[in-house]
């Protein structure tokens, strides 16, 4: 009986000294939940094969989502659309699965839009003639998780000349500096 009540009072102990410590969470439980946003794309395509978004082009980019918190996001699943005027056939108009976005990874998907094929461009969109140079066309994001999280995100493609896109710049000081 004596070697009871000690075992009990230990625990009495323990459990006194494990409430009085801190919350390892605390306030900031969002930051272990899943929160997958845009990372950033690429052109994987384009019509006149330069690399560039320029007008008259059809793009095909590719678009990495980023999970930032400290567990991993599942079922995700995207849908992107823009507003622009200067955009036509603006593809796929449905969600696009990514899958898993395991906690604090990066990951691309393509799109089976396409006549059923799957492609390595996860939208694809045609950029009309009469679009200025330096344009920003806003892409929004929108990201549907498991248990319904949300999220949402948006982020620029520019339009730029194509005879200039891929001269480097140079600055005053190097010309005063040889």
């Amino acid at each position: 009986m004596k070697n009871i009540w000690k075992a009990s009072l230990c625990i009495c102990w323990l459990s006194a000294c494990t409430l009085n410590l801190p919350d390892p969470i605390g306030d900031d439980v969002e930051r272990f939940m899943p929160n997958v946003k845009y990372d950033k794309h690429s052109v994987y395509t384009d019509s006149n094969k330069d690399g560039v978004v320029s007008s008259g082009d059809t793009i095909g980019l590719q678009v990495w989502l980023k999970n930032t918190g400290l567990s991993g996001a599942n079922y995700v699943k995207a849908t992107f659309s823009t507003t622009s005027q200067y955009v036509t056939s603006f593809t796929p108009k449905k969600d696009i699965k990514y899958g898993t976005i395991p906690a604090e990874a990066s990951k691309m998907v393509g799109h089976d839009g396409y006549r059923g094929q799957q492609t390595l461009c996860t939208i694809q969109f045609g950029v009309s003639p009469a679009t200025p140079v330096d344009t920003l066309i806003p892409i929004y994001v929108s990201v549907v998780g498991s248990n319904d999280r949300t999220w949402k995100d948006t982020f620029n493609v520019t339009v730029s000349n194509p005879s200039t896109a891929h001269l480097p710049t140079t600055t005053a000081t190097e010309f005063t500096n040889k």
